[in-house]
């Protein structure tokens, strides 16, 4: 092969020779040529490599390995360590006595006497006992003798039988005892302690049976139905009987929406001394929708009543209100329209004033065409909150006192009737204990429009109230009272020119204080100062109260 390979080379020079002679006459034909075998050599330009290595392509193939088991049994030996069992701590609950018991004695023969006893914490039934009594027994100056003395028997019982049933009893009876002092002795020597002595007593009783129960949105349903018997009679005579039957039945039409229906029957009779009785039946039937829409509290009802006496009358009133929380019910608008029919009694009046003069006694319902209330309660926290609100109503037989007109000496009252109107700015805060102090005040500003009369008699338009508690340490605790009554007016007959004259009575300025001490936790002894601005301010016209005086006594629990 390498000869033929020579054979083409030689012919190739040959050829190129000749092509050059052609061209270029520089070469000589005498010339002489080295023919030699032909050997690639690699230059230094052509050292990189021009092309990229590529991979083999391999396939591996898995391995597959089996790992073959052996079941046998191995005896193990457990020993758990010991561990003691956890102890549950709870708070302890604050302990229960059976008897409550408060005394006291102080100047112008002032009496205390405070005695509870009940059962201890259980969960199926609670009853309890009560005795009390408030007395004082002493001349006041210039006004004869003004002793008084209440008295107070009660007994209450609650049963639960049923996983959502209650019942309740209670029985009461009280003995007051007062005198028609509010003369000059100087002028009236006939009048003494016994024959200006007056005198109330009477027993009641009362109960009531429920089913309601709340459930997790705090929406009552259920039914409750009750009824009670009141009985009270003066020394000269007058007796008031009184029976009344209620029932109210929630219905849960859905979620937040409950239709609340109640109705009430009350009769009362009332017998004067001079055999002239009244006789008067009010029947109430009060639906109310109660419902709950994005957090605003809606109540829309109205009042339907009958009132029978020698004839029979029919009212209708609104029942109607609204509340919405802002901000987690921290401010909470509100707004109500009601109206109703509310028995004016004998028992009642003479609690309010117990100087009345029950023969020329005349019993009318206080008839309220409306009343209407807007206001912002604010809650700044479980402890603080605050209430303002305006009012306006309008009232029918509204009963004021005057001085009884057949009294020559003015120391009995009377009751009469008027229309009155009305508005009222109401300002409320509270302030429960916080660390050592607690505080509740309230004032109103009352404008009376009484449409018979100019005035409504012995009723202030404006009255301001504070009570506050300081504890000065866990033994040492002090509480103070203020109150205040603007200047009122009142009408008193004038025997000499048959009518009626004007009167302004002033205002009335009340302070206590007073100062506990506590020895241990069942046994403390106070200290109490009363009219402490020593005015003898009159709450009825003639009538001044005692100045200052003071109240000792001791706090058992046992």
């Amino acid at each position: 092969m390498n000869k033929w390979l020579t054979h083409i080379a030689y012919g190739f020079v040959l050829l190129t020779s000749n092509f050059a002679i052609s061209q270029n006459d520089s070469l000589k034909t005498d010339d002489i040529y080295i023919i030699k075998s032909f050997k690639p050599e690699v230059k230094e330009g052509s050292k990189k490599i021009s092309t990229l290595p590529t991979m083999l392509k391999t396939n591996v193939e898995r391995l597959e390995v089996t790992y073959p088991f052996i079941e046998k049994d191995v005896a193990v030996r457990f020993d758990p360590s010991e561990v003691e069992a956890v102890k549950m701590k709870r708070e302890k609950l604050p302990r229960l006595y059976r008897n409550y018991l408060t005394a006291g004695i102080g100047s112008n023969l002032n009496t205390l006497l405070d005695y509870s006893r009940s059962n201890l914490r259980s969960s199926k039934k609670n009853e309890s006992f009560n005795i009390a009594h408030k007395g004082m027994g002493t001349d006041l100056k210039e006004t004869g003798y003004a002793g008084f003395m209440t008295n107070h028997i009660s007994y209450s019982l609650n049963k639960r039988y049923d996983a959502t049933a209650q019942f309740s009893l209670k029985t009461a009876f009280n003995f007051n005892k007062y005198h028609y002092y509010g003369y000059d002795p100087v002028f009236n020597p006939t009048l003494n302690r016994q024959n200006t002595a007056q005198h109330y007593f009477g027993p009641s009783i009362e109960f009531e049976n429920s089913t309601l129960i709340r459930d997790e949105s705090l929406v009552e349903s259920g039914y409750k139905y009750g009824g009670g018997y009141h009985f009270w009679q003066d020394k000269i005579g007058a007796q008031q009987h009184q029976f009344n039957l209620n029932g109210q039945y929630n219905y849960e039409v859905s979620t937040n929406d409950v239709l609340k229906t109640t109705i009430n029957v009350n009769h009362n009779n009332f017998k004067r001394s001079d055999s002239i009785s009244f006789n008067n039946t009010i029947i109430a039937l009060k639906p109310v929708f109660m419902t709950n829409y994005q957090g605003l509290d809606i109540e829309l009802g109205a009042s339907i009543f009958s009132e029978i006496d020698s004839s029979a009358r029919f009212a209708f009133r609104p029942n109607i209100s609204a509340k919405y929380g802002i901000l987690d019910n921290i401010f909470t608008p509100y707004i109500s329209l009601q109206g109703g029919i509310e028995r004016t009694d004998f028992k009642n009046l003479t609690q309010e004033n117990p100087f009345l003069y029950s023969p020329n006694l005349v019993l009318n319902n206080l008839n309220q065409l409306y009343n209407l209330k807007l206001g912002l309660s604010v809650n700044l926290s479980d402890q603080m909150s605050t209430n303002i609100y305006f009012e306006l109503g309008s009232n029918r037989n509204q009963h004021l006192f005057i001085n009884d007109s057949t009294s020559l000496i003015s120391n009995r009252f009377m009751v009469i009737y008027d229309n009155v109107n009305f508005s009222a700015l109401n300002a409320e805060f509270s302030l429960l204990k916080q660390k050592k102090y607690e505080l509740n005040a309230r004032a109103s500003r009352i404008e009376y429009r009484p449409e018979i009369d100019t005035v409504a008699w012995n009723l202030p338009n404006f009255t301001f109230a504070i009570e506050a508690r300081y504890y000065i340490s866990d033994k040492l605790i002090t509480s103070a009272e203020a109150n205040f009554w603007a200047k009122r007016k009142t009408k008193i007959f004038n025997q000499s020119s048959n009518s009626y004259n004007v009167k302004q009575l002033g205002s009335i300025i009340d302070l206590n204080l007073s100062l506990e001490y506590r020895y241990s936790t069942k046994i403390s002894a106070f200290l109490a100062g009363r009219n402490l601005a020593a005015q003898r301010y009159e709450l009825f016209n003639n009538f001044p109260v005692q100045s200052i005086h003071v109240l000792g006594g001791i706090k058992l629990i046992f």
